[in-house]
């Protein structure tokens, strides 16, 4: 609504008259989809010291276990927080596996002087419905507010990068 009532949009040091906006319903559910990324999907990341004590910040790489736990806990606590409930994710099978993710998929984003490292691809989910609508409606990961974890079914004639 605000893109609406603005009536138009900088891109790149330019103004833009925006004549409209369309807004894609959510997927019909499936217990297995195949999702690509739209913007890449990053995880809350770990601050580490070096061996100088200098802070360094580590964003986890879809090729480390963590980076799916991290993925299923940020649904979930966005589900606690969006709709004030809770499931168990190990009764319902909550997985978001790699399917077509490589080292070149990698995206280094710097973002008011702050680097952020996500990952494009295509991802396989297999989520309880609540997850699965949650994961359309704000996406993937952290950093959500800047476009980073937004999702669309993969159709298989789209190829990525």
């Amino acid at each position: 609504m605000n893109l609406m009532n603005t009536g138009e949009i900088k891109l790149d040091k330019k103004n833009l008259v925006l004549l409209s906006v369309e807004v894609e319903g959510l997927p019909q559910y499936q217990e297995k989809v195949y999702v690509r990324t739209l913007f890449p999907i990053t995880t809350f990341y770990s601050t580490l010291k070096t061996a100088e004590q200098r802070k360094r910040t580590y964003y986890y790489s879809p090729f480390e276990k963590e980076f799916e736990e991290l993925l299923i806990k940020s649904l979930l606590r966005k589900l606690r927080t969006w709709h004030g409930c809770e499931i168990n994710h190990e009764e319902h099978f909550a997985r978001i596996k790699l399917y077509n993710v490589r080292f070149k998929h990698r995206r280094v984003i710097i973002y008011k002087n702050t680097v952020i490292k996500g990952w494009d691809g295509i991802f396989e989910l297999s989520l309880h419905p609540k997850l699965f609508n949650l994961a359309f409606d704000v996406g993937l990961g952290a950093k959500n507010s800047l476009s980073f974890g937004c999702i669309k079914v993969w159709k298989e004639n789209e190829v990525i990068g």
